[in-house]
């Protein structure tokens, strides 16, 4: 992905203004110039935390988000997903931690790693936490002080390491997007010697022709007359996972939950409020809205081309996909979890 950003200093923003602190020195031009700059790179940085965040669910993703391709499709694999069933007090919580490491440690080919992590939506981590079994494990554990202290940042249970993952961001639109979706969490190996890999290509200038990229570029040129400083930065990082096989989603929600979610959906298709959905060779029935087009009978209005419907009836749907909604083919941009998990949204482009 090639990723720039273009920004300008103009004389009014240095002119007659103070330097932070100071009540006597003006602000400089080159104080200036490096705040932007400073912004900047923060862009860049966050834009590269979404991409990799891309690379731990197994696709790679341009700049503004969409899906570039699918690795689960490209090698022909079936994600993984793990439900925790963390809405249940009787769910054996450490059975499920065994097999993702299972899981996990059959995927490796080969590879060596010295544990596996998992990033949680803060929903996720939350019914980890507070579910009873893993309460009960650690209630003597240091005098209860994982009960007790402020434990997102790491916390053991299982084999696994959970940490609380709050990463996001703003589009164009002002929409924020969450890097993981409410109810799920991502687990992959750590130590690996060539499971993840990022990329760099040079920059699109003539003094970088044939050389090795770098992590950012930046540049600036005086405009014209000296009516200020154009400033433009650019990365292009390539982040993406060798083996997405190790990857394993896990999602909170217990099948027994999702079976109120599908009666809902059925009580939906039978007052004809669903349209067909051809995935593969499996057909199911999906709430469908379309851009500007009520839904619901008017209760709302799409913006989108998106579906919604039961994660059981398509739990093999993932960013990249193509379906067929009443004869027209879509491909899935982003995938989503609502609620407890037990429902998603898929956002779909036109084909």
């Amino acid at each position: 992905p090639h990723i720039p950003h273009d920004d300008v200093v103009l004389p009014e923003e240095v002119q007659g203004i103070r330097a932070f602190g100071s009540e006597t020195e003006m602000e400089t031009v080159a104080t200036v110039l490096a705040s932007h700059l400073e912004r900047m790179r923060n862009k860049h940085s966050l834009t590269l935390e979404h991409l990799r965040m891309g690379a731990l669910k197994g696709a790679i993703l341009d700049s503004d988000g969409s899906v570039l391709y699918n690795l689960y499709n490209e090698f022909e694999i079936t994600p993984k997903t793990v439900s925790f069933g963390l809405n249940v007090d009787s769910t054996d919580v450490r059975k499920n931690c065994f097999e993702v490491l299972r899981h996990v440690d059959d995927n490796l080919r080969g590879e060596f790693m010295t544990g596996i992590h998992c990033l949680c939506s803060p929903e996720f981590f939350e019914k980890l936490v507070g579910h009873a079994k893993v309460n009960k494990a650690y209630e003597n554990y240091a005098q209860g002080a994982m009960l007790r202290d402020d434990v997102r940042q790491a916390f053991s249970f299982g084999g696994l390491t959970f940490e609380e993952y709050r990463g996001q961001a703003s589009d164009i639109d002002g929409n924020v997007r969450r890097f993981i979706a409410a109810g799920e969490a991502h687990a992959f190996p750590l130590g690996t010697v060539d499971t993840f890999g990022t990329y760099i290509a040079p920059a699109d200038f003539n003094e970088t022709v044939n050389t090795l990229g770098q992590a950012l570029y930046a540049k600036q040129e005086p405009r014209k007359f000296e009516r200020g400083t154009d400033l433009h930065t650019q990365s292009n990082p390539l982040p993406m996972c060798h083996r997405p096989g190790v990857l394993v989603k896990l999602s909170q929600a217990h099948d027994g939950l999702m079976l109120k979610v599908e009666f809902l959906y059925a009580a939906a298709d039978n007052a004809g409020l669903l349209k067909p959905a051809l995935f593969g060779a499996q057909e199911v029935m999906v709430d469908f809205r379309a851009p500007d087009e009520d839904v619901l009978s008017g209760m709302g209005v799409s913006r989108d081309y998106s579906i919604r419907y039961p994660v059981t009836w398509l739990p093999d749907l993932v960013a990249g996909s193509t379906i067929t909604i009443s004869g027209q083919t879509y491909r899935v941009r982003e995938v989503t979890a609502i609620g407890d998990g037990s429902e998603r949204r898929a956002t779909l482009a036109r084909l």
